[in-house]
């Protein structure tokens, strides 16, 4: 089930597969292009940078560059799959049984690769719906990353790779913007041949929205399929305090809005944050979900059907809230 803003959804390892990367398929696409001729050429490299950028941003910090975009490619996937399993690590140490035997490294990849996996398939609907051309409607999971621009403090590069490895490093084709290299690297891009370390990402769904969520949709009238829940919201701590989690929520409720047809978000946080007004969900706009009693009988009969700790039986204290965002 879904565990708010710091936990993790369930995973299965079945059905893993090696990825491509992005870069390929727009390499290919060039170079078939190319043998027709070189007008043919220039229209598919537009072509490719123009969808490159349909679902991307580029951010100028004080400290660094950034993009925030959708993560579509096996490689995007595999490469934020592999953050989550350092930004999450104690989560996943909470929910995931694995032999205390296996040495650490093994076990970050472990558990990269069941976050990958489950990105895969959750993601497989929104990618469906791309290719389709579908209009708004139906449930789908979006996955938002943030990547490290061209330009960054060599103190702040190297805290950031402390924090993960080079598993987090993907090529991101048009990050910068597209246009000549110059410019690329003037607003801080990861160039197509320069692989780039994801920072931050976040995943937003309007398909098997939690029990809570739901019923404070109904309570507000709202039809359900105006409504997206987010969640797994994590960012390096060499990157934190930077903006970076507030432009992955921007971008994700702005991509809702347009191509989902969401007016309202739902997402958790932890109770123990609520008396700090600097939140970052309270700086943009959210605000607490009234509690109603018989929401709480409900919430604690599932909490002791599913949350019984195995060792002693005690149950696992609920300590999130709901909170929740107006996009119109």
């Amino acid at each position: 089930r879904a565990r708010g803003k710091w936990g993790c959804q369930g995973a299965s390892p079945a059905g893993l597969r090696p990825g491509r990367c992005a870069l390929a398929a727009a390499t290919t696409g060039r170079s078939a292009a190319a043998r027709r001729g070189p007008a043919a050429a220039s229209a598919a490299s537009t072509s490719g940078s123009s969808e490159s950028q349909q679902h991307q941003r580029c951010h100028e910090g004080k400290r660094f560059n950034y993009c925030t975009k959708l993560s579509t490619s096996s490689a995007e996937l595999r490469a934020v799959a592999s953050l989550r399993s350092f930004v999450f690590k104690d989560e996943y140490d909470r929910y995931v049984v694995i032999d205390d035997a296996i040495a650490a490294p093994q076990r970050h990849r472990i558990l990269a690769t069941v976050e990958w996996d489950r990105l895969e398939k959750a993601t497989a609907s929104w990618r469906g719906k791309q290719e389709a051309e579908a209009g708004p409607g139906g449930g789908v999971t979006l996955c938002v990353s943030a990547w490290l621009g061209r330009r960054c403090v060599s103190e702040v590069r190297d805290a950031i790779m402390a924090d993960c490895d080079r598993s987090t490093l993907c090529i991101i084709a048009g990050a910068g913007g597209g246009g000549k290299e110059e410019e690329e690297e003037e607003r801080g891009g990861a160039m197509s041949s320069d692989p780039a370390p994801v920072i931050g990402s976040l995943d937003l769904s309007t398909a098997k929205l939690p029990e809570d969520v739901r019923r404070a949709a109904a309570r507000a009238g709202l039809a359900l399929s105006t409504v997206a829940y987010i969640s797994n919201v994590g960012v390096l701590p060499g990157a934190r305090c930077s903006g970076v989690a507030g432009e992955l929520l921007s971008f994700a409720e702005a991509t809702a809005l347009a191509h989902l047809g969401v007016t309202r978000v739902f997402t958790h946080a932890k109770r123990s944050e609520m008396h700090d007004q600097k939140l970052l969900y309270f700086k943009h706009g959210y605000s607490l979900v009234e509690h109603h009693d018989h929401d709480h009988d409900q919430d604690q009969d599932q909490d002791e059907d599913k949350d019984k700790d195995k060792e002693g039986g005690q149950l696992e204290k609920k300590d999130t809230v709901l909170l929740t965002n107006s996009l119109v």
